[in-house]
């Protein structure tokens, strides 16, 4: 996925919540396409990810409920066709990552770009304390967004055991 890189105003930066398509608007940096799915695209900036990935990995935190809903049980086994519930579920989880993964990246390059700014402006005039707050809490914001993609890995791991637990009969896993 490549972004683009226009300015720093994310007030339209829109995103549904495992789309990936996207497309250039002429007052924001990106603005994905709505993909039809069943929850609703919403807005969020840099400045808000954490609340926004704690939303978007909803399906992480409910895998078990999404399993349990998903696998038909051995009386319905003939109704449901687990293999591809498995796949669809794979998919979403995958989207899911990768999406995620693509914001937390875009993130940390904006925050470092802000931080390279703020420090060149702290050296040009080291007695701004504006400057110095700002270029620490900046430097704190990168910190948080990089502790995030360890996060993100973890979330995935442990998601991936539990849905290779309960998917092994139904879905081949040499494409994971």
């Amino acid at each position: 996925m490549n972004f683009k890189y226009e300015c720093a105003d994310f007030s339209q930066f829109q995103a549904s919540n495992y789309s990936l398509p996207f497309e250039q608007c002429q007052d924001c940096v990106i603005r994905f396409s709505p993909v039809v799915l069943s929850w609703n695209p919403w807005s969020f900036t840099c400045f808000n990810l954490q609340e926004q990935l704690k939303k978007m990995r909803d399906l992480d935190d409910k895998i078990i409920y999404a399993l349990n809903t998903s696998i038909p049980t051995e009386s319905f086994r003939g109704q449901v066709n687990a293999e591809v519930k498995c796949r669809e579920l794979h998919d979403q989880l995958e989207s899911g990552y990768n999406y995620r993964q693509e914001a937390i990246k875009k993130c940390i390059v904006l925050c470092a770009d802000t931080v390279k700014t703020l420090k060149d402006k702290r050296e040009e005039n080291r007695e701004d304390v504006a400057v110095n707050k700002s270029f620490k809490s900046e430097q704190r914001k990168l910190r948080l967004l990089q502790s995030e993609l360890s996060v993100e890995d973890i979330i995935r791991e442990r998601t991936q055991k539990t849905f290779r637990e309960r998917c092994r009969l139904f879905f081949r896993f040499d494409s994971m």
